[in-house]
């Protein structure tokens, strides 16, 4: 490493756009990548972490192109908030995990496995239609 003070940096970002594409509305292909258990940020519970990817180009709203495979990350709480257990609704935090079984398997309220192990592989490599509003 060079013995130099870091002080006597001067490198110029200010016209450097650092922020992440955004999808326009509309209906998009994604496979899931890679599913992952996680502690959530403030350590009181865990979240699921999937990480879906893009399946084709997409212009972005940015201008630039999305490329195939470009990966986005997404939270799921297994737990209730505090704020969904003070509000009655302590069951809230599978409303997502429900939606994205079912979006993933194809199943619905008759069908829908609980979310195992098996179930998360599963999940694995499968391409679902996510919405962009």
């Amino acid at each position: 490493m060079s013995d130099q003070p870091l002080l006597n940096l001067d490198v110029d970002i200010a016209g450097h756009d650092a922020t992440y594409p955004l999808l326009p509305p509309g209906d998009y292909p994604f496979t899931i990548k890679s599913l992952g258990v996680e502690d959530n940020k403030d350590k009181s519970g865990r979240n699921l972490v999937v990480e879906f990817s893009t399946t084709a180009p997409v212009q972005s709203t940015r201008g630039k192109t999305i490329p195939a495979g470009h990966v986005l990350k997404n939270y799921y709480p297994l737990q209730p908030s505090a704020e969904a257990v003070a509000k009655g609704t302590p069951d809230k935090w599978k409303d997502r995990i429900r939606l994205l079984i079912d979006a993933a398997l194809n199943t619905n309220e008759q069908n829908r496995p609980n979310l195992t192990p098996e179930v998360a592989a599963a999940l694995h490599g499968k391409t679902l239609l996510a919405t962009v509003a």
